[in-house]
């Protein structure tokens, strides 16, 4: 997800992996671009490309997980279907992101699963055992500045996010 306060010069950026999501970290994000300087009117948000919920499968605990926490959103942010479990990252980190006053008209999203879409997209789920290579090599290439996860952030979260005006990096 790209998170910008263009009025302030403010940036952001974050991988929302389902325990990114399920933490929250969208709306960790935003929260810190406020506390940055950053006016809640003027941030956009950019989600995806992402796997949908067509394709996003999970287990039965990470299903009810979100469904206990999550499913007052309404929607599909959580769908049961032929004995499988889904969950709609998209839908439900836009959700998040208006949670703390961000306009739905400031969200945009890539309408596209990668998973799916097999021509224009790499996907994780999709390629991972098969082009270990090329997986590791967009890692490597769009990695921004890692960080050891805090308590609360989920495992594997990366996140990156500097201000333009004084060119700090966090």
């Amino acid at each position: 997800m790209l998170y910008a306060d263009k009025t302030r010069g403010i940036i952001a950026a974050s991988h929302q992996g389902w325990r990114g999501t399920y933490n929250g970290m969208a709306k960790e994000m935003i929260t810190k671009m406020v506390e940055e300087g950053a006016d809640i009117n003027s941030v956009t948000v950019e989600i995806g490309p992402a796997i949908g919920l067509c394709c996003y499968e999970v287990k039965q605990d990470v299903f009810s997980q979100f469904k206990e926490k999550y499913e007052y959103m309404g929607g599909t942010v959580v769908l049961k279907k032929d004995g499988k479990f889904f969950v709609n990252l998209l839908e439900l980190n836009m959700k998040l992101v208006q949670e703390v006053g961000v306009k739905k008209e400031n969200i945009e999203f890539f309408p596209f699963c990668t998973k799916c879409n097999e021509k224009q997209f790499y996907s994780y789920r999709r390629d991972y055992k098969d082009n270990y290579d090329l997986f590791a090599r967009m890692v490597q290439r769009f990695s921004l500045k890692k960080q050891k996860a805090r308590p609360g952030q989920g495992a594997g979260f990366c996140a990156f996010y500097c201000s333009m005006k004084t060119g700090k990096r966090r």
